[in-house]
């Protein structure tokens, strides 16, 4: 996830501003919350999927003149603006797996990767 996908940690009080410069923020800030980035596991131990699908951007990119960069899950701001890709949402995601199997659905494809991983919680991590 790029960093324009992510929104930043941040405690800004809105009454500073007029409803139309509230209304850029709320946009140009959607995304994925900073501290929402990825699950935090468990302190045993919490086993995932990651999963990762490489797309041809030549082939799938759509235009887009947005000044804020979180186009990807937020939308455009309009509502007739396209989405970064002509994928759909959620693709590859948006569709039942083959034969109900994560397996059988990406075996086979030269532009998918995925393994499993474990995410351990642990009370005495660094802020950053």
């Amino acid at each position: 996830m790029d960093e324009t996908a992510i929104t930043p940690w941040k405690k800004e009080k809105l009454d500073q501003f007029n409803l139309a410069q509230i209304a850029e923020k709320l946009f140009c800030d959607c995304g994925w919350p900073y501290n929402l980035i990825i699950p935090r596991g468990s302190k045993k131990g919490s086993t995932f999927k990651l999963f990762v699908y490489v797309s041809d951007g030549t082939n799938d990119l759509v235009r887009t003149d947005t000044q804020c960069g979180s186009t990807l899950l937020c939308g455009g701001e309009k509502w007739t603006d396209k989405v970064p890709d002509i994928k759909p949402f959620g693709y590859p995601f948006d569709r039942p797996f083959k034969d109900g199997s994560f397996y059988k659905t990406f075996q086979g494809m030269k532009n998918v990767a995925h393994t499993d991983i474990t995410i351990k919680w642990v009370e005495d991590f660094p802020e950053v």
